[in-house]
């Protein structure tokens, strides 16, 4: 995700230089505009994507924990694996 960010920056810093270049308003706001309709196309084909995702009507998920009845298995406590992950993750996340 280091890395991520400042590519997706890259199109709205590509406008700024191309106003210091060309000094030009209309071009700037131009490639703001194409900015953000990359931005809207990224976002609905990842949206897309995870909606097809979400819906597979599989016996696994990708973790290979089997779903039971459109449930996630619990453990004995009755807590779900992926509640517990979380809990998990964020107790090792501030604990540092």
């Amino acid at each position: 995700m280091f890395f991520v960010y400042p590519m997706a920056l890259l199109p709205v810093m590509l406008a700024y230089g191309a106003r210091y270049a060309f000094d030009s308003n209309v071009l700037f706001f131009g490639l703001l505009a194409f900015a953000a309709a990359l931005g809207a196309v990224v976002y609905w084909v990842a949206l897309d994507s995870a909606v097809k995702a979400a819906r597979t009507p599989t016996g696994a998920n990708h973790h290979g924990a089997a779903r039971t009845s459109g449930r996630w298995p619990q453990n004995d406590l009755g807590v779900d694996r992926v509640q517990t992950a979380i809990c998990l993750v964020l107790s090792t996340h501030f604990l540092r």
